[in-house]
């Protein structure tokens, strides 16, 4: 999500059956980059005016982070703050989206809390190996489960190719619905 980019109107419009469609625009003052960009020109062949467009089923309301840990509370702003960042931007981008975190290994402590209006849940793995993380996979599992079985949801986001990747992988095929995986660093 572009911090150039915002949400237009309050609701999501029909666009297909079964599908609303959101849209985001750049305001009125142009992005330099974004004029030069190499895919300018298929955009511009597009029919559709706007350069996003992300199809999400209708009764879908509810995004999952998977991620291997999230700040404890609203003070910890060392714990990944390009993410806080980009979670943020996110809930703000879309408020119609309910966005729902499981974090696995850190906060050490396992609870549900809420974060900037956010349900966090911390698995609180503590980075452990051997059997302590077979019980965190399983209980990630369960709470995945439990997840997908109470919330109608739209998809799911890990972060990084590895455990969080793993997890969201099998959920998403069980659930059927769409699973990104977020591979940045040295993945």
């Amino acid at each position: 999500v572009s911090r150039w980019c915002r949400r237009t109107g309050d609701c999501c419009p029909i666009s297909q059956p079964g599908f609303f469609e959101v849209q985001q625009i750049i305001p009125a003052a142009k992005i330099e980059a974004e004029n030069n960009s190499p895919f300018r020109n298929q955009r511009d062949r597009n029919s559709n005016s706007s350069p996003i467009n992300l199809y999400m089923p209708a009764k879908a309301s509810s995004l999952i982070l998977l991620t291997p840990g999230f700040p404890e509370n609203e003070s910890d702003s060392t714990c990944l703050p390009w993410f806080q960042c980009f979670v943020r931007q996110l809930k703000s981008s879309f408020p119609c989206l309910k966005i729902i975190i499981v974090s696995l290994q850190y906060p050490y402590q396992q609870k549900k809390y809420v974060w900037e209006g956010i349900t966090v849940y911390a698995m609180g793995g503590r980075n452990r190996s051997g059997i302590a993380k077979r019980i965190l996979r399983y209980k990630v599992k369960q709470e995945l489960d439990r997840l997908c079985k109470q919330e109608s949801i739209a998809g799911i986001l890990s972060l990084w190719y590895g455990e969080a990747a793993r997890a969201a992988e099998m959920i998403s095929v069980k659930y059927q619905f769409p699973h990104f995986c977020w591979i940045a660093g040295q993945d």
